[in-house]
């Protein structure tokens, strides 16, 4: 028994519903990406605000808030109105529309502070040792050029690294409490 492997018939896609899920994908995956840049439990509950998107987008959010609560683990989702000023968040974007985490909402500042220090100093640390392996004449001179190019790449990773966590850092500083 062969039969031949099933087509899709290319005139049943629904463009406008694919649409609407790559949507719903993308904020999930910005929720968990959040998530996961802020150290926070996936089985915690956040709140979550939307901003600055269009008339669709608001559309979809009321019909598929369901989607975003179960997945994403939302305790409340809500659309932040044109012109108010959104709470100190973590955000991230898709498209144009702005996804917001209240930063008071799941952190402990001074808990915050001195985990986000203590990972900048271990960046630092990794930093000092790179660059310190790169100053060495002799390391570069001995080492395939692969090796000292993989070395170069570790210190511009580090030093993203430790501009991120700075802007972090100054961030919940600059909670209140």
């Amino acid at each position: 028994m062969l039969q031949p492997y099933p087509q899709a018939d290319a005139a049943r896609v629904d463009a406008a519903a694919s649409g609407e899920m790559a949507w719903v994908m993308a904020v999930i995956s910005a929720i968990r990406t959040t998530r996961s840049e802020r150290d926070i439990a996936p089985s915690k509950p956040l709140p979550v605000l939307l901003a600055d998107g269009g008339e669709q987008e608001h559309t979809w959010m009321q019909r598929n808030g369901h989607y975003l609560k179960q997945m994403a683990r939302t305790e409340s989702l809500h659309w932040l109105p044109a012109g108010e000023a959104a709470p100190e968040s973590a955000m991230q974007l898709v498209g144009n529309m702005k996804v917001l985490v209240p930063l008071g909402a799941f952190i402990n500042k001074q808990e915050e502070l001195a985990r986000i220090r203590k990972e900048i100093e271990k960046f630092e640390k990794e930093l000092a040792k790179a660059k310190a392996k790169l100053a060495n004449q002799d390391f570069v001179a001995r080492a395939p050029a692969q090796v000292v190019e993989q070395e170069k790449g570790r210190v511009a990773e580090f030093e993203a690294a430790l501009a991120k966590l700075s802007a972090q850092c100054a961030q919940v500083e600059a909670l209140a409490g």
